[in-house]
């Protein structure tokens, strides 16, 4: 997968986690969220799927009903099906079919497909259901951004859509987000499903999200050894307790996707591990040790810039392991 198709995924998480992120309806972290939802759906489809039909027990898996289900937010998901289906007359489960007729013959054989073929069908599919839908392989951030407000806007106001004070511009405008909105989100969940069943010729954002490892990454976790501090003039906070992280699921964390950013993740994840360090903020930022670390995380996550959430090299599993990749330096730097 190339780049253009690891920024359309990136795109379609940002619409899945805008979509059932905070709102009036519902508080759920936007991270959670994505790693939620993409478990469900690696979890779903190890369970289920057939190793010596796996087409067919996908088309099974993603049913209208079951992908329905495993969306989170009860209220919100009731809300959008009621919208879609009642409001703007769309049928999902006819998309849906419309999808597998398109990808069935290309994956055949239980070979693996690029994403774009994944981008194709779903687009093809939503344009046979609505002839006024505007193509668009990537869209602009700003304008996706604003569908979304509208589309939960609707969801807001849905008794006010169908009043007759709603103009028929004003409805043909919702309607028409509403099928950009639904196209992204099947195809990310699509594009999910068939990396989990190994079926998707997957990028290093799928990859990341799916937990694995691509041969950057993979360069990543071995330049990268696992530490254990020596020093002793910093103690360990006795509120700090070691996570787990990395180990079910991907260590994520919402922050920008940034250099500034992820510098001051690290200095933040030093001073809630260890005593001490309050007031040597530009001491740890001379570290080479800290930088080495921070060029490394850079660069785990360098196919998605800005991004509203970083990806943590899966060869760490606490905030711990990483700190004590630089702590030794800072100590021995100070009186």
């Amino acid at each position: 997968m190339d780049r253009l198709n690891d920024t359309k995924f990136y795109l379609d998480c940002f619409v899945v986690s805008s979509l059932f992120k905070e709102t009036q309806l519902q508080k759920t972290a936007e991270n959670q969220i994505i790693s939620g939802l993409t478990n469900k759906i690696k979890e779903l489809v190890q369970e289920h799927v057939n190793p010596d039909d796996k087409i067919g027990s996908l088309i099974n898996i993603l049913s209208p009903g079951i992908i329905f289900n495993i969306l989170p937010g009860g209220f919100v998901k009731k809300f959008i099906i009621f919208l879609l289906l009642n409001v703007f007359h769309i049928n999902v489960g006819d998309i849906i079919e419309s999808i597998w007729d398109k990808l069935k013959n290309a994956a055949s054989g239980d070979k693996q497909i690029p994403s774009s073929e994944i981008d194709n069908a779903v687009q093809s599919a939503i344009q046979e259901h609505d002839t006024s839908e505007e193509t668009s392989s990537l869209p602009k951030f700003q304008s996706l951004n604003q569908d979304i407000r509208i589309f939960k806007l609707s969801i807001l106001e849905y008794q006010m859509i169908k009043s007759a004070a709603r103009s028929n511009y004003d409805l043909y405008t919702r309607k028409k987000n509403s099928f950009k909105i639904l196209s992204s989100l099947l195809g990310w969940i699509f594009k999910v499903a068939f990396a989990s069943a190994g079926l998707l010729i997957a990028g290093d954002i799928v990859n990341n999200f799916l937990g694995r490892n691509t041969k950057s990454t993979d360069k990543t976790t071995q330049e990268t050894p696992t530490i254990t501090s020596k020093q002793t003039k910093f103690p360990v906070k006795a509120t700090y307790s070691p996570e787990n992280n990395n180990s079910n699921s991907q260590w994520v964390e919402s922050i920008s996707n940034n250099e500034p950013s992820i510098e001051n993740m690290l200095v933040q994840f030093a001073k809630d591990v260890y005593s001490g360090l309050d007031g040597k903020e530009d001491l740890i930022r001379s570290s080479p040790a800290f930088n080495i670390l921070k060029d490394r995380i850079v660069w785990y996550n360098h196919t998605s810039p800005n991004a509203p959430m970083v990806f943590i090299p899966r060869n760490f599993k606490s905030k711990k392991e990483m700190v004590d990749y630089f702590i030794d330096s800072i100590a021995n730097k100070t009186n």
